[in-house]
């Protein structure tokens, strides 16, 4: 089964897409997420938090190029830190029943630790660039308030 991803990063000033083209995405490889709590279990209420981690590389459109710059920016600013955070995964099965779309949105996310790697060989000999973003939800934010949606 292949997954393809829309992921829309949103702050007060601008956002940062990487959208489907042609109903799908080579530019978002995978997206990880969960939720994080200490393993002393009266503490799980107050003390977890949502974790996300979004894997990606260059798929040669500009528009992905400008994303992954402004991923870059937005992980080492001061400025906009906190951010909704919207990720539509979709399958694209030949059988259309057995594809399905599901839907994550959190609110108040901010950058942990971003990386970019170039240089990577490709199978075509050109120079790649991959990135991975791995973010948090403010340990202050309830997780009742998050919004998953399954269709």
């Amino acid at each position: 089964m292949e997954f393809h991803y829309d992921v829309t990063i949103k702050g007060s000033k601008n956002s940062i897409e990487f959208k489907m083209a042609d109903n799908k995405n080579d530019a978002i490889t995978g997206v990880k997420f969960g939720f994080n709590s200490d393993d002393a279990t009266k503490e799980r209420d107050r003390n977890g938090r949502v974790e996300m981690v979004i894997s990606g590389k260059f798929d040669g459109r500009r528009e992905t190029l400008t994303a992954i710059r402004q991923l870059a920016e937005w992980s080492k600013s001061n400025d906009d830190v906190y951010r909704e955070v919207t990720v539509v995964m979709k399958t694209s099965e030949i059988e259309e029943s057995n594809n399905f779309s599901r839907t994550y949105h959190f609110d108040k996310m901010f950058c942990i630790d971003y990386f970019e790697r170039t240089g990577c060989a490709c199978e075509d000999d050109s120079v790649g660039l991959e990135f991975e973003l791995f973010m948090a939800q403010a340990p202050t934010y309830k997780i009742s308030e998050t919004k998953t949606e399954l269709v």
